[in-house]
């Protein structure tokens, strides 16, 4: 249904095809298989071009309805599935670790419990050093509800090499 939509925007298969990246051949058997399954033609072919005629309008106009719904489906299901679940690491100055990103976690954080590693740098144009060591600072002491701050002074550190 989707490969039908952007061939009755471009309006040319070819096109159509490789913004795709299927071949013109399958795409245009496609659409083969979906006039066929409505036993009516979707475009107007006058002078090998194509023109959506108004069966194909009516088909877009219930394609993008569906599409619709399916998004708020989608929208609809995600809070009822819970938290999502990943990792994600933040690297930031130490002097906003105490005011600024426990800031924008609490407005970020997700109803359930969050684990959070942090990086350091002395300066902004410095690279990050992680967790322990020289640029430490301090574990935040307002925590945003839901979060744990755990350091990540564990976590290896890549060096370039020396060639």
């Amino acid at each position: 249904m989707r490969s039908f939509l952007v061939v009755a925007e471009m309006q040319n298969v070819s096109r159509a095809a490789a913004m795709l990246n299927i071949s013109q051949p399958a795409l245009s058997r496609t659409i083969r298989r979906l006039e066929q399954a409505y036993g009516v033609e979707l475009f107007d072919r006058p002078n090998r071009r194509l023109r959506l005629n108004q069966y194909g309008r009516a088909l877009v106009a219930r394609i993008e309805a569906a599409l619709r719904e399916l998004a708020q489906a989608e929208d609809d299901i995600a809070p009822i599935r819970g938290p999502r679940t990943g990792t994600v690491e933040l690297a930031f100055l130490h002097s906003f670790g105490t005011w600024l990103v426990p800031d924008l976690l609490g407005e970020y954080a997700p109803t359930g419990p969050m684990s959070s590693s942090w990086k350091s740098s002395t300066s902004a144009s410095s690279p990050c050093r992680q967790g322990s060591g020289f640029g430490r600072p301090p574990m935040p002491s307002s925590r945003p509800a839901g979060f744990t701050w755990t350091s990540s002074s564990k976590a290896r550190r890549s060096r370039p090499s020396k060639r």
